[in-house]
């Protein structure tokens, strides 16, 4: 698999979590708490973990360095998605 491919699969599959059902639960989670109704409080947790060590080093292939540090945001969003808060993840 060529860099280009990777980081075309990465982002796609990031996409796909960002345009999901789960992430509109979560916007939807976010508006309703910033217009001050009542709902149930977000759990923001990201700004807690240090998500360059959780980053498997053997996962990242690329060798260009633009590139490599998209993947690497790419693997981060990926540890993200499997986290049980309410952060949110963009298109």
């Amino acid at each position: 698999m060529n860099e280009r491919t990777r980081i075309r699969d990465l982002a796609k599959e990031t996409l796909e979590y960002a345009l999901s059902d789960e992430m509109q639960r979560r916007r939807k989670l976010w508006t309703n708490h910033n217009s001050l109704e009542f709902t149930r409080p977000p759990v923001y947790v990201v700004r807690a973990i240090p998500f360059h060590e959780f980053v498997d080093i053997s996962e990242i292939k690329c060798q260009t360095p633009a590139l490599r540090s998209l993947e690497t945001s790419f693997l981060i969003n990926r540890y993200r998605m499997r986290l049980y808060d309410d952060t949110i993840i963009e298109p």
